[in-house]
């Protein structure tokens, strides 16, 4: 095994265990287990033991920060298995205030440059917010065809019932969290799909905007741990605490309902974007090795991989409303069908010669 440390930023002389410590790696860490989807187990270590072994593991000469040491985790090597210390203190602070405070003060990194293009610095413009989203998709080649079956399924089922709706198809230059805060800025109420995103049951779209109404974005259900799918390197660089999300399963970003305001562009939008356009908090020197995450949960271990956008926004609504559920789409609202392609242009086309249509 890889001894991986994960240290605190400040300085180490300083710490005590009553701190709220970003964590670390190490040889006397509690067991972590892994068994099936959604499932950990951590055992919390006494708070004299812990500070005993935090005392004795700081005095070693070789503890070097995470980022100097060897890339773990690659593709092949889904065995190795690593620990994480935890212990009972680790929580969430106790009010929705402290916590914005929390997300607030995550780092802006090199972004600050950019986030006027974004409309992501204060004063925030006030705009009128429109009844219906913008719904916002994109794709590359290699997933031209899926997308054209989640036009098919869009046009079928969504524009069947709300027939004033617009859509936007970009190509694949930027990520789709600049798009989405693009046409957040444009538009104000915008839904992103992914290619492989597919419709089911458009009757809980009312209870998917109550949702939005209230907190401000609504996301796809993708159910990973974050204790797989985060680099450590991102909790070091948000001075977020692992051990509050071992436990959590992961948002996804294949859809996304978010509607502007104040709120959502301080407190969600704007850390967001800060992080994508951050190197070393979303991404970093390590991230192609990490960039698969291994396909059954045995082989599952503590950070083998990174799940990018989702990870961090993960992170974000873990720690502003400490629920998973209340910022989920409903239940078989959409589904996510990998590899679903149709030409649906080309049959459009035969339609309208049929029809006698020009197009």
């Amino acid at each position: 095994m890889i001894e991986r440390y994960f240290l605190p930023l400040h300085d180490q002389k300083k710490i005590t265990f009553k701190e709220n410590l970003i964590g670390y790696y190490s040889p006397l860490s509690v067991t972590r287990v892994l068994e099936e989807p959604f499932k950990e187990e951590v055992r919390s270590a006494e708070i004299n033991l812990f500070e005993a072994s935090l005392q004795r593991h700081y005095k070693r000469k070789d503890i070097k920060l995470i980022s100097e040491l060897p890339v773990a985790w690659t593709y092949e090597s889904y065995n190795v298995t690593n620990t994480l210390t935890c212990w009972s203190e680790s929580k969430f602070a106790p009010t929705f205030e402290e916590n914005k405070k929390i997300v607030q003060q995550y780092p802006n990194g090199t972004s600050v440059p950019y986030l006027a293009d974004f409309g992501l610095l204060q004063p925030y413009r006030s705009m009128a917010v429109p009844k219906l989203p913008v719904f916002v998709t994109a794709a590359s080649s290699n997933h031209y065809l899926e997308s054209e079956a989640m036009l098919r399924d869009f046009h079928n089922k969504f524009l069947a019932k709300y027939n004033n709706t617009k859509l936007i198809f970009y190509d694949i230059g930027l990520t789709e969290i600049e798009r989405s805060q693009i046409l957040l800025n444009e538009f104000g109420y915008v839904f992103w799909l992914d290619a492989s995103m597919r419709f089911i049951n458009m009757n809980l779209f009312n209870e998917l905007e109550m949702q939005v109404d209230k907190y401000g974005l609504s996301s796809w259900d993708f159910g990973y741990s974050l204790a797989v799918t985060i680099d450590p390197e991102t909790y070091q660089f948000l001075k977020e605490d692992p051990c509050l999300f071992v436990n959590k399963p992961s948002c996804g970003t294949g859809g996304i309902l978010v509607k502007r305001s104040n709120f959502t562009l301080e407190y969600i939008m704007r850390p967001w974007v800060s992080c994508a356009l951050t190197f070393g908090c979303m991404v970093n020197n390590r991230s192609q090795q990490m960039l698969h995450c291994p396909p059954s949960p045995k082989n599952w271990a503590l950070g083998a991989c990174q799940r990018y956008e989702q990870a961090v926004l993960s992170i974000i609504l873990w720690r502003l409303y400490g629920r998973y559920d209340v910022v989920m789409f409903p239940k078989r609202f959409v589904d996510t069908r990998r590899g679903d392609q149709f030409q649906y242009f080309q049959m459009l086309k035969k339609q309208n010669a049929t029809n006698g249509i020009k197009s």
